[in-house]
């Protein structure tokens, strides 16, 4: 079952805290200084947000395991999240000059449901004695973001 730990030694589920931002006291003070009246273009961007995480969230079954150690191999990231579903691949990020891996890695699966069990049960969680954090992988959509060819065009000095 997918809520047990897998039998891989060095493997130990944490449960992850509540975090959020605490508002302090110029927080506070700050908003009562602002106008009452609600903002009509922050709601709107909310519900465009929420919209890019629906679309998001639907195609994308690749995880960002964060935080491993050089031991770690492909093999291993295979068997420990094999345990929520079926993985269609694990990609261990190297550092091209000297071979090594960089700490992180993707692990796809072949079904979203498994994508988000995995999360849920191996976020906070510990391999070969870190702890881990495992989230979706940052998938760019279409847009003005700008690239490589937007560099130093705002931030240039005006002379």
């Amino acid at each position: 079952p997918p809520h047990q730990s897998p039998a891989v030694s060095g493997f130990t589920s944490l449960s992850s805290g509540c975090r959020g931002p605490a508002m302090t006291r110029s927080d506070s003070e700050s908003n009562r200084s602002r106008s009452s009246s609600p903002s009509r273009s922050s709601s709107r961007s909310q519900k465009r947000d929420d919209k890019k995480k629906d679309e998001e969230g639907k195609s994308n079954m690749t995880l960002h395991v964060m935080n491993l150690t050089r031991n770690v191999q492909k093999e291993h990231l295979e068997e420990i999240f094999g345990v929520y579903g079926k993985v269609k691949g694990v990609e261990i990020a190297l550092d091209p000059k000297v071979k090594l891996p960089l700490g992180f890695a993707f692990v796809e699966f072949e079904s979203k449901d498994d994508a988000e069990q995995a999360i849920k049960y191996m976020d906070q969680g510990q391999i070969d004695g870190n702890k881990i954090h495992v989230k979706y992988k940052f998938v760019p959509r279409g847009g003005r973001r700008g690239g490589p060819g937007d560099r130093g065009r705002r931030s240039s000095p005006r002379r």
